[in-house]
């Protein structure tokens, strides 16, 4: 679930803001553990065939340690078997990315990526490895602020959604797999969501156009939903695949 956070921008008539509006403080403190069930849709059934953690570490006096994991459960691993993993470290008062690491295997194809970014330069520096080639080394160059997929999940939850209108396009630039993408997620408003287990929580929700690959069709259908509190805890994030949908929704916390 972690790499269908990955959003691609398109085309459209809403409003785009150029400069992002945040809250005052950064809404998880050190030590921060959330773990998710992810579910397939088998047909009319939700099938649990995953797990996913995300995880908050002090790295040292002013950068933190972000990790993402996320694995299919050994028994549905015959019809996809995932083993990802997502590091980085980032600044403790902005979040910017300082050092980014990825080391996934979905469905047979293998990927690491290391990513140094070189902020006063506009630089980033990657190590590109996969199942197709061997240790590619390259440098990007980009001009305002880019995020890797894992402290974009981070950083979207600073961001002051009461500063924003329904259907609102929000400026999110991210690196994958070597490229820059210019990305953006859109505001859907409030609501109130109910979790499995009859758990009720009043959400903020917001959609992600997605890239297409393997998996997932792109086009945007992925949808968000947040605790609508200081938190913004990530609650569940949906998500249409090639064949069926996929969805991840926390455990009690």
């Amino acid at each position: 679930m972690i790499r269908s956070l990955f959003i691609l921008f398109t085309l459209s008539l809403s409003v785009c803001t150029a400069q992002i509006k945040t809250i005052n403080s950064i809404p998880f403190d050190e030590g921060e553990t959330l773990s998710f069930k992810a579910y397939y849709n088998w047909g009319f059934i939700w099938v649990n065939a995953g797990k996913v953690k995300f995880s908050v570490n002090r790295n040292s006096d002013s950068t933190l340690l972000l990790k993402g994991e996320a694995r299919s459960l050994t028994s549905y691993d015959w019809l996809f078997k995932v083993r990802d993993t997502f590091r980085v470290t980032v600044t403790d008062d902005s979040l910017k990315p300082l050092e980014f690491f990825r080391s996934t295997y979905e469905g047979g194809y293998w990927v690491k990526n290391r990513f140094e970014f070189d902020c006063p330069n506009y630089l980033i520096h990657c190590r590109l490895s996969n199942s197709k080639i061997d240790g590619e080394l390259k440098s990007i160059g980009y001009k305002r602020d880019v995020r890797d997929v894992l402290s974009s999940v981070y950083f979207a939850r600073t961001i002051d959604f009461s500063e924003y209108n329904i259907d609102d396009k929000i400026r999110l630039p991210m690196v994958v797999d070597g490229k820059v993408y210019p990305m953006y997620i859109r505001y859907q408003g409030e609501e109130r969501v109910k979790l499995p287990g009859g758990r009720f929580y009043d959400a903020i929700k917001f959609t992600a156009i997605l890239i297409p690959g393997t998996i997932f069709k792109g086009g945007e259908d992925l949808t968000v939903w947040v605790t609508n509190d200081d938190r913004r805890v990530p609650l569940m994030v949906e998500s249409k695949i090639l064949v069926g949908s996929v969805k991840a929704v926390i455990n009690p916390f």
